[in-house]
């Protein structure tokens, strides 16, 4: 009995990250249908699109069509995404020579740089305690 009221209490407390909403993120315009779409959170500008700074991410589960949907769980906050189309399933987004992306990729807001990534500013978006979605536009 004592085990059961802790576990009642213990629930109780727990942090509010632990509650997640969905957000389903339509990604469109895939120019190719192999491979996998990645889709990354970051918190914040000083972990924005640094490797391993993530929040969270997922991948997609279902085969890709022109307009794939991703499911992610993300508790309540500020975010930006970044999305990358990995065509070849090698795990990373490929670059030429310049480290300009050879696959499709993309960010919340649909938001832009003018010479490389945007600004986590203009990719952020907030995140409710309800189901959101969002669609992130694919360039190439």
């Amino acid at each position: 009995m004592k085990k059961a009221i802790s576990l009642i209490v213990g629930l109780l407390f727990i942090p509010e990250i632990m509650l997640a909403a969905n957000l389903t993120c339509l990604i469109k315009g895939l120019e190719h249908l192999e491979g996998s779409l990645n889709i990354a959170f970051y918190s914040s500008a000083d972990t924005f699109l640094k490797d391993g700074k993530q929040i969270a991410s997922c991948r997609n589960s279902q085969p890709l069509n022109k307009d794939s949907r991703l499911i992610c769980p993300l508790p309540a906050g500020a975010y930006a995404a970044a999305v990358y189309h990995d065509e070849n399933s090698n795990g990373k987004m490929d670059t030429n020579f310049l480290g300009i992306p050879k696959e499709g990729y993309g960010f919340s807001n649909n938001a832009h740089g003018s010479f490389g990534p945007p600004k986590y500013e203009d990719a952020a978006f907030t995140m409710g305690e309800s189901d959101q979605e969002t669609s992130i536009l694919l360039k190439y």
